[in-house]
């Protein structure tokens, strides 16, 4: 049994942004500009000039940026960005990196816990994890008869809402096979 697989997907974030033209307004107020990707933390300048080119009107501009999911899961363990808390960092040594880690709901600063848990009963094989309820994050389910052969996406029914309560944030899947498929199954996670 394969348990996982991430990939972690953050588009750069461009290094400038290009404003409509805004010849006509005497007064900028209330202006509103919008970045998406930003990570937290980053300054962005803003500079407002008269069609002319001269004697810009100086207005001051705050900008707040929001923290993406990830950023604000990793900040949120006291983690550094650029150590610590990179995606393929694995601050407490337990051989997962942090974006498996925020994927499946377990703690980048403490080893014990479980990405996936698995249980056999009554000729039933049972795969659960935690998943990501931020709608960023994409889960998939597949399976193979052979490990030297391609992995296929499952037909096994994911069923939500089932085990104890999940951390904010997340939400138990799980699927059940019949212990009969003799197949091997992993759950990957893309963000």
């Amino acid at each position: 049994f394969e348990a996982l697989s991430t990939t972690l997907v953050k588009a750069p974030t461009p290094a400038s942004y290009s404003l409509p033209s805004l010849a006509g307004v005497g007064a900028l107020t209330n202006v509103v500009l919008k970045a998406s990707k930003v990570p937290a933390g980053t300054a962005l300048s803003v500079g407002f000039w008269n069609t002319g080119g001269t004697a810009p009107a100086v207005r001051s501009v705050s900008i707040t940026s929001t923290p993406l999911p990830y950023d604000a899961w990793f900040s949120s363990y006291g983690l550094n960005p650029a150590t610590t808390g990179a995606s393929g960092a694995d601050p407490d040594g337990d051989s997962l990196s942090n974006a498996v880690e925020y994927a499946f709901g377990t703690s980048p600063v403490n080893g014990s816990g479980e990405v996936v848990k698995t249980t056999t009963s009554g000729g039933q094989f049972t795969i659960q994890w935690l998943q990501r309820m931020d709608g960023a994050t994409t889960y998939t389910v597949q399976e193979t008869a052979i490990l030297s052969s391609s992995w296929t996406n499952s037909s096994a029914v994911v069923q939500t809402g089932i085990g104890p309560t999940p951390p904010t944030g997340y939400e138990w899947r799980k699927i059940t096979v019949p212990l009969t498929d003799r197949k091997f199954y992993r759950v990957s996670a893309t963000f």
